[in-house]
């Protein structure tokens, strides 16, 4: 508080008014000890805002360092039809299991949780019940060992066969922050669409840059 009553240049008015209108000692005094009232009135009053507004960017903030380390595997239950070791369990353990078992462990599954997918998003349409095929939110332990797993996808699709038919299975898309769903969202349309029409194969919406923007 002592340095915003500084910094306000409360002290150089106050010398000027000393010189201006010969202000006593004991004058100067009480109008210092008022601007320090005044000054710690006005910081109490802005301090839940400001403690709001911190709280709000450091969880921005964190959701964004999230995101940049985590993915959605859409419509997993195909791929997961030949791993018969884990039936029986939570789709998300599932998926964390059959992570594990592709990488070879090279990399580490710190949060997995199923949602839905947008059916703009997934690769499948409609699935039982007429809904959006089920999808599960991973969160790998860094950017690192995201990137790791995209290069084992590709390695399978490289290596062919049996490793390649999984590989179509897993459709994958980047993770993006609340702010970035509805952008994340058109761009998933725009691309499902030129896919209807032949323009492309294939397509992905990547969180691009330390803002996870949404690019296709």
């Amino acid at each position: 508080m002592d340095n915003l009553f500084k910094s306000s240049g409360l002290l150089e008015g106050l010398e000027e008014a000393r010189e201006k209108f010969q202000l006593t000692e004991e004058m100067m005094e009480y109008l210092y000890n008022l601007g320090r009232r005044a000054t710690g009135n006005i910081v109490r009053s802005l301090e839940p805002e400001v403690r709001r507004i911190v709280r709000k960017e450091m969880a921005r903030e964190s959701e964004v360092e999230k995101c940049r380390r985590s993915l959605v595997i859409q419509d997993p239950e195909s791929w997961l039809e030949a791993e018969k070791a884990t039936a029986g369990f939570n789709l998300a353990d599932r998926v964390t299991a059959a992570i594990n078992k592709a990488t070879n462990g090279m990399v580490a599954v710190t949060e997995a949780f199923v949602m839905r997918a947008s059916r703009a998003e997934g690769p499948s349409g409609a699935s039982r019940a007429g809904g959006p095929p089920p999808a599960v939110h991973v969160t790998f332990a860094s950017g690192g060992q995201k990137g790791c797993w995209y290069q084992v996808l590709a390695a399978m699709h490289r290596m062919g066969g049996k490793e390649a038919e999984k590989a179509r299975r897993i459709y994958c898309r980047d993770s993006f922050p609340k702010d970035k769903l509805a952008a994340a969202k058109e761009l998933a349309a725009k691309g499902l669409a030129l896919k209807k029409k032949g323009a492309i194969t294939s397509y992905r919406v990547k969180a691009q840059g330390p803002g996870c923007i949404p690019v296709l």
